[in-house]
């Protein structure tokens, strides 16, 4: 797997036998699409607010704006013609979908939207910045303070699980992790539970 939104580096580890490519930018170039017509591999198109795929410390996106994206880069990935069965959907977390934590954990709720497009979905939130806000404001509450730092990435750990449990309880078909042995653990115990109902 590669991580990559440049149309020169993916024709390049293609060429290589990469199984799989990353695209944060959601492939709004043209020109990335083309490199992936000719191989087999499949990629993983990312929502971003900001169209380079980087993280933005401003603005916010709705379930909405998200699937609307995701609706618009799949009919120019069918235009190109890519097929179907090679995309996964990514609905982006933390900065990607915007600068305060209600976006992150409104994307969470929102991931029965995100399956209703008939693609298998990605979700990446092992450490990231929303839970460590909302981890800080309850600490805050906790404390009777008016204010509490965010958590460090070092002490997002079980937020990080509760987010991917509950992922994984929505449909989600890939997670990415930090964490993969507490998530493994994690899914096995929720799967006998399920299969004793």
């Amino acid at each position: 797997s590669v991580d990559t939104r440049k149309p020169e580096v993916m024709r390049a580890v293609l060429a290589l036998g990469v199984d799989l490519i990353n695209d944060v930018s959601g492939l709004r170039s043209a020109d990335a699409i083309s490199a992936l017509r000719d191989y087999d591999a499949r990629v993983i198109v990312m929502f971003s607010l900001d169209p380079s795929g980087r993280a933005k410390r401003a603005g916010h996106a709705t379930v909405d704006d998200i699937v609307g994206f995701l609706e618009e880069r799949l009919a120019a990935i069918d235009a190109a013609g890519v097929a179907r069965e090679r995309i996964i959907l990514d609905p982006g977390m933390g900065f990607f979908v915007g600068a305060e934590a209600d976006a992150s954990f409104a994307a969470l709720r929102g991931i029965p939207a995100f399956k209703a497009l008939g693609q298998p979905v990605c979700l990446s939130v092992s450490r990231k910045s929303f839970l460590g806000d909302a981890l800080g404001r309850a600490d805050a509450r906790w404390a009777g303070a008016d204010f509490a730092p965010p958590r460090p990435a070092t002490q997002r750990g079980d937020a990080t699980l509760a987010a991917e449990c509950w992922a994984a309880l929505s449909g989600v078909d890939y997670i990415r992790t930090h964490n993969v042995r507490a998530l493994r653990d994690a899914l096995v115990t929720l799967s006998r539970i399920r299969s004793s109902e």
